[in-house]
């Protein structure tokens, strides 16, 4: 039968390796393991080694019973081992070699199993056995697999194909896989796949990259000691579908070089450099910055670890056939005593979308083997893409809020409540976040807030119409947690009182710019007077929101009723482009409401929502008047008329959110770059309606106004 090979490393449990590793014994034949090396190739000149130090100790097929938990370990070369270019010791005389030991299915729902490698010698004979230590003695797993490095011109396993994957490997390697290494392969027998010596057919495995655990990583230059033993727990991850047999071979690699002092070895000492592994022997990498399903940068730092040295380090490449196309070089930064350290940006041209994808991490080394060939370092980091919303948390609030705002100095989100609540503070710093209570009671809110870090108080919109709740804006101490004071608006603004509040730096202080819907006028005071007079500008039709280019002070209010858009000189105070009489250039002016509106000042677009409508218009800033450029769709007006808009110029995104009526709510994420729809979240509670941002923390947050739930989505921006 012919069967799948696959990377199993695993480390035995210690009595069963020791009651093992005392005079291992080929079951096939009774016969104890003997030392017999042909000392005249022995005595060979060990510069001649230096570029022929690689012998393989042994080769198994191991199969795994799903069932009853229990491995088959089968001998499947007539064994390799070999020193200094010979077969000292074969015929069977490592068939013992591996020890496997327990397994466990662990909480991840992973396979842990433990193989235990006993050094073939283990006593001394015409020579000392300290003269047959190995360097570097690793662990191979060669299975089948079909994920294609297309420039390396590698194939692995990769468990996202459905296909079995070691998950906590020490690094990989090219050497001995079937397809590599075929029988007649440069003449050498010993540098052949031999079939399974109780199998009827040979093993046709066409990976040529494979996993690899390293044995006694904390020995000096990793010296494995003639007679020593070492055991490595490997994890396997299952696919998903079980019924695939889990089936792999396993080969033990070893560096060899003749010692100096062939007689009584001094280990490691009198062993020469080309005693270790030629290639890298340790990869290590870590990541900074993100990359997400929108784009974004990842900066890879890679530590080499070379015996001989950095100087012997040729070039480093990354591939990734999911985010970019070729190949990328990395660059050398800096050369420590044990180390090379290299750096690379990896990007995500690709647009992959959120998962985990395998990073293929080439070392190519000056030095060859010319029996082998080169022999480069290779490992296998897994990336990630994540969203750009990541929710964190949801907060449950014993009222229903409203509407967010947000401060980029303290990471602080308020939100308003209903009739007859308290205010609650929802305090974000990093991802740690505090529910504050104790605010005061303020009756019917709309929905407007804004936010003054340095007079230390929030500004919330009240409604008129309720006879108890005459003042049109609660001015609340941050300090002291009380109203304290009100700013009057005229009742002849009705029942729609003061919408949104915004903010922006004029002349050194913050100013407040409120909407008054039913007077046709927006309104703005200083932020740090107590009971200002608020100036009043007329704009036509009753504006709903507003926006603000705080670079030159530009007021753009979005006019109720019609596609129009009026622009306010902030320094004049004058309504200098358009006022909302005059009609903007729409291909479908319709919108009896525009609920959001977000300037970016990256691009001089600014966007606003549609009430009915799933879209969000935008409009170019730069001419005067402005001009209306396009929609981008979101949703159809049936399942989710879009509200909220905010941008956030960290990561450059626009976020947007569907109507609170509607039951299923989504959180939009819109590239102004490319004035497209980039990414969808589902809300956990849905109806979602306004907006709350922290930039600094990277956080957005989603308050649900619906009363019957009462929470707050919390989200990490991600960028």
């Amino acid at each position: 039968m012919v069967r799948n090979l696959f990377l199993a490393a695993c480390s035995i449990l210690l009595c069963t390796i020791v009651a093992c590793a005392g005079s291992p014994v080929d079951p096939s034949s009774g016969v104890q393991a003997t030392n017999s090396p042909d000392t005249s190739l022995l005595l060979q000149d060990s510069s001649n080694q230096a570029a022929d130090n690689r012998y393989l100790w042994g080769y198994w097929n191991i199969s795994y019973d799903r069932d009853t938990s229990e491995f088959e370990v089968v001998p499947a070369r007539h064994t390799e081992i070999h020193l200094n270019v010979l077969k000292p010791l074969e015929d069977g005389m490592c068939t013992t070699c591996l020890v496997i030991g327990d397994n466990e299915i662990n909480p991840e729902g992973n396979l842990d199993v433990q193989i235990g490698i006993i050094h073939p010698v283990n006593i001394d004979g015409a020579y000392k056995k300290e003269v047959f230590t190995g360097f570097d003695v690793r662990g191979i797993a060669i299975f089948e697999g079909s994920h294609y490095f297309n420039e390396h011109g590698l194939k692995i396993s990769s468990y996202a194909n459905d296909e079995y994957t070691v998950v906590n490997a020490d690094g990989y390697t090219t050497l001995w896989s079937p397809e590599a290494f075929p029988p007649g392969f440069l003449g050498r027998p010993i540098f052949e796949y031999y079939p399974a010596k109780y199998e009827e057919n040979g093993v046709n495995i066409t990976t040529t990259l494979n996993p690899y655990m390293a044995f006694w990583t904390l020995a000096e230059r990793r010296a494995f000691g003639a007679g020593d033993h070492a055991d490595k727990i490997f994890t396997i991850k299952f696919p998903d579908d079980l019924t695939v047999p889990l089936d792999f071979g396993y080969a033990v690699d070893a560096s060899w070089a003749s010692p100096a002092n062939i007689d009584n070895p001094n280990v490691p000492d009198d062993f020469p450099p080309q005693a270790n592994s030629i290639e890298a022997y340790r990869i290590e990498t870590d990541f900074s910055g993100n990359l997400t399903s929108l784009g974004g940068q990842a900066l890879a730092a890679i530590r080499i670890y070379d015996w001989q040295g950095a100087t012997t380090i040729q070039s480093v490449q990354v591939e990734c056939i999911e985010l970019f196309e070729g190949v990328l070089g990395a660059t050398l930064q800096q050369v420590m005593t044990e180390y090379a350290e290299y750096t690379v940006q990896i990007p995500n041209t690709l647009n992959a979308g959120v998962g985990e994808y395998p990073l293929l991490i080439s070392v190519k080394d000056t030095n060859t083997v010319p029996i082998i060939g080169i022999v480069d370092a290779f490992d296998i980091v897994m990336i990630e893409v994540k969203p750009p919303l990541n929710l964190i948390d949801t907060i449950l609030m014993d009222f229903y809020p409203i509407e967010g705002c947000f401060n980029t100095n303290d990471n602080t989100c308020y939100f308003a409540p209903i009739p007859g609540t308290e205010n609650v503070a929802l305090q974000g710093i990093s991802t740690t976040l505090i529910k504050e209570s104790g605010f005061p009671q303020l009756g019917f809110t709309t929905g407007g807030m804004g936010l003054s870090a340095t007079a230390g108080r929030v500004f919330i919109a009240t409604d008129l119409e309720l006879s108890d709740w005459l003042a049109d804006v609660s001015v609340i101490n941050l300090n002291g947690k009380v109203v304290e004071y009100y700013i009057d608006i005229p009742s002849s603004t009705g029942l729609n009182g003061a919408r949104p509040i915004d903010f922006s730096i004029f002349e050194n202080f913050q100013e407040v710019w409120v909407t008054l819907n039913a007077d046709n006028e927006v309104g703005y005071f200083p932020a740090s007077e107590q009971n200002p007079t608020i100036e009043r500008i007329d704009v036509g039709t009753g504006p709903t929101t507003l926006a603000i280019d705080d670079a030159s002070y530009q007021i753009f209010a979005a006019c109720d009723g019609n596609d129009t858009i009026a622009v306010i000189d902030g320094w004049t105070k004058d309504v200098t482009s358009i006022a909302c009489h005059t009609p903007m250039i729409s291909p479908d002016p319709i919108l009896p409401a525009t609920p959001g509106m977000a300037y970016v000042p990256t691009n001089d677009k600014l966007y606003v929502t549609t009430l009915m409508a799933g879209t969000v218009d935008y409009y170019d800033m730069s001419v005067d008047p402005p001009v209306y450029e396009g929609q981008i769709i979101l949703a159809t007006p049936d399942t989710e008329p879009i509200v909220g808009l905010v941008y956030d110029p960290g990561s450059g995104f626009l976020f947007a959110t569907g109507q609170p009526t509607i039951v299923t709510g989504h959180v939009f994420v819109i590239n102004p770059a490319t004035n497209l729809k980039m990414y969808e979240a589902d809300t956990t509670g849905g109806n979602p309606s306004f907006l709350g941002l922290a930039s600094a923390a990277k956080m957005l947050f989603v308050p649900d106004p619906a009363p019957d739930t009462g929470h707050v989505d919390v989200y990490e921006i991600v960028y």
